[in-house]
């Protein structure tokens, strides 16, 4: 998640707590670990030569995209994660936000 002086200045606007913002940042991050290293259903893990050499896009969609569940996840605990994922969504560059693409024509009947 790129945390450009945009982006942070929206934050600080909205009043966002520094531990919402950090949810959402360590879940990103943690979202790149876990898509490079973790394995799937079958055991298959993402080698390391082809995460590196795969479309920046594809990453940081599939990074945005677990993040965003997350924080859907904790809005019992953190109702305000979700909210600061949004506003800090809102202010990213389409590298960060064109994984809503994907997940709007995934849900479309």
């Amino acid at each position: 998640m790129e945390l450009t002086p945009t982006a942070t200045a929206g934050l600080s606007s909205t009043a966002h707590s520094i531990e919402s913002v950090t949810i959402v940042v360590l879940a990103h991050e943690l979202a790149h670990g876990f898509t490079h290293l973790g394995s799937d259903t079958a055991g298959y893990r993402w080698s390391t030569a082809a995460f590196a050499t795969s479309s920046p896009i594809v990453k940081e969609g599939l990074a945005q995209y677990y993040t965003e569940m997350v924080c859907a996840q904790l809005q019992v605990d953190c109702p305000e994660a979700i909210e600061a994922f949004g506003t800090l969504l809102m202010q990213q560059p389409e590298l960060y936000t064109a994984y809503k693409d994907l997940s709007e024509r995934k849900s479309a009947p």
